[in-house]
């Protein structure tokens, strides 16, 4: 082996070690639903799954039900009084009757009625005269069939059969101040989280305490976003300037991520809008202007996908607004532009043989039979990955095609 293969092989293993996130980043391969394919506009609040597998999205210009191939759109009509109460839509949530609840940024609350299409409304200024502000920031239903949602300086618990409304503005201990984002997990417990701290509902008391540390009564955790579960029942806080922290709620623990994240990943944590902890055991971390974040917190390891100008399958755009994974394990991330949808499934290794073998010389100068070893691995601009093996020359692997191209000498 002369010194100028040495030299170019070493360059390569060194371009690998440089190159290898962003390999396994560019993996990660999103299909787009657009205006073109039929949403009736191009910002996505809020994605979910019904139980007969249709895809429910708000936007600003109406409800979209999409069925896998076509979009039905719903839509204010002022000549049908049951149509959808106004078309700026953005929460999002399915009782077990299998209705669907949407809210609107004009204050009302409308209920989807599955048995007959059509819809009901009910403007939350009617139902509770204090309410000023009743843009609704989260939704949540409980086992009862009560839907509890934030708003600005309140919290509030509708009935859905008769319609009858509780609004809670103070915590325990003080005024609700802010912007609430409700959360109910899988044992039924009602959490609130905002700019002050995380509360729990107290049934008894039937008011929100503040869970706050042991000994020195302060708030566990401060500026908290968005919440969501893990397969054990931890909750993943998303918490402004922060990486996400791990609340443990048997115990109080709280992990922190911050060591995880770059300076600048951390920076762009002042812009989270939603988490997310996947089937896959990954938490996703959308963010308004730096794309996505998927950190796996059993290796630590974290990967950051952005839009990418040149590729038709990176995320479509970097301002993502919501999170959602459906029973298919497909996660759809709601944007400024659009949809995405990318599988989390794990990908089967595909094998590709070079050849039959590759020789290598020992220090005796004997030679050695090893098959297929290849020392280096680059992917450049045009999606082709370039092996360097030890004697048996460089190769390429056009992704496009799948073929492989050999060069037997290096210039």
């Amino acid at each position: 082996m002369n010194l100028r293969r040495i030299y170019f092989l070493w360059t390569f293993f060194i371009l690998f070690l440089y190159q290898q996130s962003n390999l396994f980043a560019d993996n990660r391969e999103f299909t787009y639903l657009t205006i073109e394919n039929g949403l009736s506009q191009s910002t996505i609040f809020k994605v979910i799954q019904d139980t007969k597998g249709y895809l429910w999205i708000t936007t600003q210009d109406g409800l979209d039900r999409y069925d896998g191939y076509t979009f039905k759109v719903f839509r204010h009509s002022i000549i049908d009084t049951q149509s959808i109460s106004d078309n700026s839509l953005t929460q999002l949530i399915q009782d077990k009757n299998g209705d669907i609840w949407v809210s609107s940024i004009h204050g009302n609350i409308n209920q989807y009625h599955y048995k007959t299409g059509k819809f009901s409304s009910y403007q939350l200024n009617d139902l509770d005269s204090t309410l000023e502000d009743a843009n609704l920031s989260s939704m949540a239903l409980d086992s009862s069939g009560f839907l509890w949602f934030g708003m600005e300086g309140a919290i509030g618990k509708l009935n859905t059969l008769d319609k009858k409304i509780s609004i809670y503005h103070k915590y325990s201990s003080k005024k609700i101040m802010n912007i609430p984002y409700i959360y109910i997990d899988k044992k039924n417990n009602i959490w609130v989280g905002d700019k002050e701290g995380l509360y729990l509902f107290n049934n008894t008391k039937n008011e929100f305490e503040l869970f706050e540390q042991d000994v020195i009564n302060r708030p566990l955790v401060k500026n908290i976003i968005t919440i969501c579960e893990d397969n054990s029942g931890n909750l993943w806080l998303g918490v402004s300037g922060h990486a996400p922290l791990r609340f443990t709620p048997q115990n109080k623990a709280v992990l922190k991520y911050d060591n995880y994240f770059s300076a600048e990943a951390i920076q762009s944590f002042d812009n989270l809008t939603s988490v997310l902890f996947t089937t896959t055991n990954e938490l996703i971390i959308g963010t308004l202007n730096n794309g996505l974040f998927i950190l796996h917190p059993q290796s630590g390891t974290v990967e950051h996908l952005l839009n990418n100008s040149l590729s038709r399958k990176s995320l479509s755009f970097n301002h993502v607004l919501s999170l959602y994974e459906d029973r298919a394990q497909n996660l759809w991330i709601g944007t400024l532009k659009g949809l995405n949808k990318l599988n989390l499934k794990p990908k089967k290794f595909e094998i590709f043989r070079l050849s039959n073998s590759t020789s290598l010389i020992d220090k005796n100068h004997a030679i050695l039979t090893i098959p297929n070893v290849i020392i280096s691995v680059f992917k450049d601009s045009g999606r082709r990955i370039w092996l360097g093996t030890y004697t048996t020359g460089l190769y390429t692997i056009d992704e496009k095609t799948n073929k492989i191209k050999r060069f037997d000498s290096i210039p």
